[in-house]
């Protein structure tokens, strides 16, 4: 009887914790939060982890933006890099992406649109050195 009971309350503590493991997953598809996102004031990168705020790169500290190809363990995967001017904002260890200061790559390969559709859009606005503001 004392197995039988350990054994059910075993199984219910898997039961509930797949529950809410499937709960939030299902929610993370019905809620999904934008890796990046561009506004007026610069680009919002989500590298801080699913739980923190996004990260605002102003566009004045932004030089450059581009699409590329990465190694990733032996996979070439599509990213978009940015180049900021100063190399202390690029997160340490960015999630879904690499740092290489002063560049900060985001792994693309699981994105809604490519990531050499979106750097053009983003490249526009970026200061450039010895170019005035293109705003």
């Amino acid at each position: 009887k004392a197995q039988r009971r350990r054994d059910l309350a075993f199984g219910g503590a898997l039961l509930v914790a797949g529950m809410a493991i499937m709960a939030y997953s299902v929610g993370g598809l019905l809620r999904p939060s934008p890796v990046l996102r561009a506004t007026d004031e610069g680009i919002s990168v989500r590298v801080d982890g699913r739980r923190r705020p996004p990260r605002l790169l102003l566009w004045e500290s932004i030089v450059e933006v581009r699409s590329g190809v990465r190694d990733d363990e032996g996979a070439d995967l599509p990213v978009l890099s940015i180049h900021l001017d100063d190399p202390a904002m690029v997160p340490f260890d960015p999630a879904g992406g690499v740092a290489e200061p002063p560049w900060m790559h985001l792994w693309a390969d699981d994105w809604d649109r490519p990531a050499h559709q979106i750097a053009p859009l983003l490249d526009h606005r970026a200061r450039r050195p010895g170019h005035p503001d293109p705003s």
